[in-house]
């Protein structure tokens, strides 16, 4: 499982790599199962008492976001 937490307006998205390598699908589940799962191992700094830490969101300007994954050979940018 792959879990993006999305701080900026609070949302997320939780991805079952076994079954869904390319993270097309996200996955419905509980957040307070994340929230608990962080406290257990103790990453409490993405915890605002109760929940996953959220902020208010903003629109951000528009941008190209070049992702880099190392685990899938993608090292560099593409063509195009």
């Amino acid at each position: 499982m792959k879990l993006t937490w999305l701080a900026n307006g609070g949302h997320r998205l939780l991805f079952d790599l076994a079954s869904d390598p390319d993270e097309l699908d996200p996955v419905q589940e509980e957040r307070s199962k994340d929230a608990e799962q962080l406290r257990v191992e103790g990453v409490t700094e993405c915890l605002d008492g109760v929940g996953l830490r959220t902020f208010p969101y903003e629109t951000w300007p528009l941008s190209r976001i070049h992702q880099f994954d190392l685990s899938r050979g993608v090292t560099g940018f593409g063509a195009g």
